[in-house]
């Protein structure tokens, strides 16, 4: 069961993360590429602030999120499925939200791709229309933070 809190508000590390992947999207449909310095960067700062406010542990649980974010869809990226900005944006992401932030953004992503991939096909009026995953990874990250109730997805 879907749990909706219509009050639910970001705290400093999701409102961080979600500012980052909308201008990783804006980046990704203008050009085509999410920069290594926006990935990389907001990476890092999500690191160095996990371990200011929260210590080793922070620091900890802010890379592993990263690797997680990093290794999950590696495979995809390196049999050529995904592009390698879309790897980093979920690193990224990882590196605010933690491990099971990212599985939960990982899991709801693809969901919202298709729905994004089949309004794009509609509004382009093409079956073969370029559509990067970048947006479907900044919705799957906001669905996760804004219904943390997500049926399956309570980890």
């Amino acid at each position: 069961m879907v749990m909706v809190n219509f009050y639910q508000t970001m705290n400093f590390y999701e409102s961080v993360a979600f500012a980052i992947a909308v201008i990783a999207v804006i980046c990704d449909l203008h050009s085509r590429r999410i920069p290594n310095l926006l990935t990389f960067g907001a990476a890092f700062a999500g690191i160095a602030i996990h371990g200011y406010y929260s210590g080793i542990s922070g620091v900890t649980s802010a890379l592993i999120g990263w690797v997680a974010g990093a290794a999950i869809f590696f495979p995809v990226f390196a049999l050529g499925g995904m592009g390698g900005g879309d790897i980093k944006l979920l690193a990224m992401i990882g590196a605010w939200l933690g491990a099971i932030g990212v599985i939960q953004t990982i899991l709801v992503a693809p969901l919202a791709g298709l729905l994004l991939g089949l309004g794009w096909t509609l509004v382009q009026r093409r079956f073969d229309a370029p559509f990067g995953f970048a947006p479907a990874i900044a919705v799957g990250a906001i669905a996760v933070v804004l219904f943390p109730g997500l049926g399956l997805l309570s980890l």
